[in-house]
């Protein structure tokens, strides 16, 4: 699938950050192929980087069109033509995601995305998500598919042994 002038760029401004993990859509394209939306999601490692990314955007033109924060994290969505950027900062990804992050050539660039094993689990969480359209849930168990038989099982129950403690 190739990538439109929005999601370049946002790949063009992450590119080589290894303060930064994508996962979500993106990742399982760059993981295993699957299609994505137009939308890149991305854990970054603090709230200052969330703020240097959304304020950078912001003068690119995109659009802010949420900002929020929870007790478990916060995030910034942006919008521009359609394509959506997501930022989030968490302890839970600061925790989790970043101490396996790899680095994946994806529409000539490098990036850091959640290991396979991180985006088969959040993958299966949101199989059992209600709030899924049919279209996404499709991708999601095509990606889970695809992703069981590439991913190191004993390091996803490690995975999933932490993150349920967590």
């Amino acid at each position: 699938m190739p990538a439109n002038k929005e999601i370049s760029e946002i790949l063009g401004y992450l590119e080589d950050r290894k303060d930064c993990a994508i996962f979500g859509g993106f990742a399982q394209f760059a993981h295993v192929g699957v299609k994505y939306s137009p939308d890149v999601d991305v854990y970054v490692r603090s709230l200052k980087i969330l703020d240097e990314i959304t304020k950078e955007f912001i003068k690119r033109g995109w659009k802010n069109y949420e900002h929020a924060k929870n007790e478990r994290e916060v995030w910034s969505r942006l919008e521009k033509k359609g394509t959506n950027f997501d930022i989030a900062c968490s302890k839970k990804a600061l925790k989790f995601f970043f101490g396996d992050s790899v680095a994946i050539k994806a529409h000539g660039y490098k990036l850091y995305f959640i290991s396979k094993e991180a985006l088969f689990l959040s993958k299966m969480r949101l199989l059992l998500s209600k709030e899924r359209t049919l279209e996404k849930r499709k991708r999601d168990l095509e990606a889970v598919i695809k992703l069981h038989k590439k991913i190191d099982k004993k390091k996803a129950v490690a995975l999933a042994m932490k993150l349920s403690q967590g």
